[in-house]
């Protein structure tokens, strides 16, 4: 859900995903509720459009499946569009795991080429 607070803010809701493993006993669960907030900073057609979106992972899950306590996050999602229908996407987020011992951060980075 995203609904529009202004006209480049958004309230976003992830809602839980179930898991399970078919093929061998193991984890099942849901995954946790995880609101947050999104700005548009950069809405210029045909120019670098860019926005900033932080979140909260709530302890809502199934431990085994989504890990321990509240887990923030920080997501910088991009776009540009080329020339004839081509365009240039990507993501980076940082997750923060404050009550995991072993793995404070994750750094994920996506990269898209796509034709229209």
């Amino acid at each position: 859900m995203a609904p529009g607070v202004a006209p480049c803010l958004e309230l976003l809701l992830d809602l839980p995903t179930y898991f399970a493993d078919i093929r061998r006993p193991g984890s099942s669960g849901f995954s946790d509720v995880a609101p947050a907030i999104k700005w548009q900073v950069s809405p210029i057609p045909g120019k670098l459009d860019l926005s900033v979106v932080f979140g909260v992972a709530l302890p809502t899950g199934a431990v085994d499946i989504a890990g321990r306590g509240a887990q923030p996050y920080l997501q910088l999602p991009w776009s540009w569009e080329l020339n004839d229908g081509w365009g240039v996407s990507g993501m980076l987020t940082e997750f923060f795991r404050p009550a995991d011992l072993t793995t404070k951060r994750i750094t994920e980075a996506t990269f898209v080429i796509e034709k229209r």
